[in-house]
C-alpha cells in the first residue's frame, strides 16, 4: 500500500521574469485516502478514513483511545478480510477483521476516562528540554499530519522511538499509540509527542490517556486542550523549529532544575 496515489492532472502556476503568472498543465502528486472498516469480533463495525499505511497500528491506538481496549494483548488476532477486493479484483486493504480475547464492553464511541481532578505539575529537565528541541529541525516533513514520539536524553541527541504520518492529525496519533501498545510501551512515560498540526482536545485526550509526558508543536493548542493538559498533569508547549528565532511557550507545565 502507497501513501500516495497515481498522480494527477493539475494546473500549475508559476511567475515568470516579467512578473506575470505563467500556467501549465502537468502531472502533480496527491495523497492517498480511502476508508478502513475495522470489524471487531464479527458483530462491529467502524469506519475510519486515512492514510494507508500502518493499518495494525491505527486499529490498536483507535481501539485504545475509545477506552475497548487497554492493551495489546487484548487483540489477539488482527488480518486483512480475505474477501474484500477493489475494481482490480485485489484485496483493497481495507477491510481489517479483529478478534479480542474476550467481548470487548462498552459502545462503539465511549469516551476515554475523564482527567483526574489533581495531577502534579508537569515537568521536564533543561538538558532534556535542549536536547528534544535540536531534534526538531531534523523532523521530516512530507505535507501530512505527523506524530512523533520522542525520549529526550540528558546526554548526546534524543532517540526517536517512531514517527507515523497520515492525512488525518488523529489517525497519526493513534497509529504511534498503537505502536507504543504493540510494544508495551504504554502508559509511555517519559516519551514526548511532537505534533505537525495544532494540539486539539481530541489530540491532548489521546497523548494523556496514552501516557505522554509532554506534547510539543510548532502552533499554538485550543483552550479546551490547554484545560485538559492541566487537568491530567501533561506538559502542553509550543515549540518551533527554529527556537532560536521563537520562543518556546509552555501552556501547562514548568521547567524543572532537575536533571
Amino acid at each position: 500500500m502507497s501513501t500516495r496515489t497515481p498522480r494527477v492532472s493539475a494546473l500549475h502556476l508559476s511567475p515568470d521574469a516579467t512578473g506575470s503568472l505563467r500556467t501549465e498543465r502537468r502531472a502533480a502528486d496527491v495523497l492517498a485516502e480511502e476508508v478502513l472498516t475495522l470489524r471487531l469480533d464479527g458483530h462491529r463495525s467502524f469506519s475510519l478514513p486515512r492514510t494507508p499505511g500502518h493499518d495494525v497500528e491505527l486499529a490498536h491506538g483507535f481501539l485504545y483511545a475509545q477506552g475497548l481496549i487497554h492493551s495489546a494483548a487484548q487483540v489477539r488476532e488482527a488480518r486483512y478480510c480475505a474477501g474484500a477486493q477493489g475494481p482490480d479484483g485485489c484485496n483493497s486493504y481495507n477491510v481489517l477483521d479483529l478478534r479480542s480475547t474476550r467481548p470487548l464492553p462498552g459502545a462503539p464511541d465511549a469516551p476515554a476516562p475523564a482527567a483526574p481532578e489533581a495531577a502534579e505539575t508537569a515537568a521536564i529537565a533543561e538538558p532534556a528540554l535542549r536536547a528534544l528541541l535540536r531534534l526538531l529541525p531534523a523532523l521530516p516533513s512530507t505535507g501530512m499530519h505527523r506524530a512523533t514520539i520522542l525520549a529526550p536524553e540528558h546526554e548526546g541527541a534524543p532517540r526517536l522511538p517512531l514517527s507515523r504520518e497520515d492525512a488525518h492529525a488523529v489517525n497519526a496519533l493513534d497509529k504511534a499509540v498503537g505502536a507504543l501498545l504493540l510494544q508495551r510501551r504504554v502508559p509511555a512515560t517519559g516519551l514526548h509527542l511532537v505534533l505537525a498540526s495544532p494540539p486539539t482536545l481530541d489530540l491532548v485526550r489521546r497523548a494523556a490517556r496514552a501516557g505522554l509526558s509532554g506534547v510539543f508543536s510548532p502552533a499554538p493548542p485550543t483552550a479546551a486542550a490547554v484545560e485538559h493538559a492541566r487537568a491530567c498533569g501533561l506538559l502542553l508547549a509550543r515549540a518551533s523549529e527554529t527556537p532560536a528565532r521563537r520562543p518556546v511557550v509552555f501552556y501547562s507545565g514548568v521547567l524543572s532544575d532537575r536533571e
